[in-house]
């Protein structure tokens, strides 16, 4: 079950406002003031999310879509430190269905479901942690799945050793849409400074990034992947969550590769916002040797 923000911690989240005009790219990164209780509460959810991989909690759901937004993003900068999610800027993004399908890139604006990956792999570096904040659930389905990234490496050196090598090598990831873009390069498999397994993965960017770059894509590559599909959409290896409203889900990125079921949305529309966020860039406001100071003393 999400852990519950109670409603009086929920206004004090929202002492600091964000105007509904405000641009996907002006949020405020800096985490607000913030009181003792509130410090505690982003200390046990960022404690869960460091020891878990990935957490849940929900917020009132009688506040409003703005109010929801708002709050998730306040205790966000508490945890952590948003971060752009695409080349132009946008700290927050809408994940629902666009009849423009969102472009040739933007597989979050479809209703298509499996294609399991990490996500701001075309970024200089990914981010951290993703959170996805639901505002109304599909009518069925639309599940949010997480594959731990450490049980597809186990299962690859388990059954596949010689198809590590080639994940351990850079690739190039490119959108699709995108003519004479340069491909992003970077391994699929690596290890972090703490030694901790990671994962970079998106297969059809690494096909558009191989076509791009004139050069076939590598057999090798092509079993590999084919072995990591094969694993994560298998559901017995997949953790599902069906968010409702006000539900959050947040994860390590680098830790699991995510994705989700198909939904039928004819009589509720499938509408999250998504964020992202780096733990490197500044300490989180709970361990800060500042101390707990009034929230909202620098509202915006």
């Amino acid at each position: 079950m999400p852990k519950a923000i109670s409603k009086n911690m929920a206004v004090e989240l929202l002492s600091r406002r964000v105007s509904a005009g405000t641009p996907l790219n002006g949020w405020p990164t800096q985490a607000p003031h913030a009181s003792a209780s509130t410090i505690e509460l982003a200390a046990e959810l960022h404690g869960e999310l460091m020891r878990e991989g990935a957490v849940t909690f929900s917020l009132p759901d009688v506040l409003s879509d703005s109010d929801l937004t708002v709050a998730t993003w306040n205790l966000v900068t508490l945890l952590a430190y948003p971060v752009p999610q695409y080349e132009t800027g946008e700290l927050l993004y809408p994940v629902e269905v666009r009849a423009d399908g969102g472009g040739a890139s933007h597989y979050s604006a479809t209703a298509a479901s499996g294609g399991l990956h990490t996500d701001g792999s075309l970024l200089p570096a990914a981010p951290d942690l993703a959170l996805l904040m639901c505002l109304s659930a599909a009518e069925s389905g639309g599940e949010t799945v997480l594959v731990d990234a450490a049980a597809v490496h186990e299962h690859l050196t388990r059954s596949f050793p010689e198809l590590l090598d080639v994940l351990f090598a850079e690739h190039p990831f490119l959108a699709p849409g995108r003519p004479g873009g340069s491909p992003r390069w970077k391994p699929i498999f690596s290890h972090g400074p703490d030694g901790n397994f990671k994962i970079c993965y998106l297969r059809r960017y690494l096909e558009t990034g191989w076509s791009a770059s004139g050069s076939p894509i590598p057999q090798r590559l092509k079993a590999a992947m084919d072995a990591i599909d094969e694993f994560t959409l298998d559901g017995n290896n997949q953790r599902p969550y069906l968010l409702h409203r006000s539900e959050a889900l947040i994860w390590r990125n680098d830790a699991f590769i995510h994705g989700r079921r198909a939904f039928d949305q004819k009589g509720s529309a499938r509408r999250l916002i998504r964020i992202y966020a780096d733990t490197d860039k500044g300490r989180p406001v709970h361990v800060s040797r500042r101390g707990p100071t009034r929230f909202g003393a620098d509202a915006s």
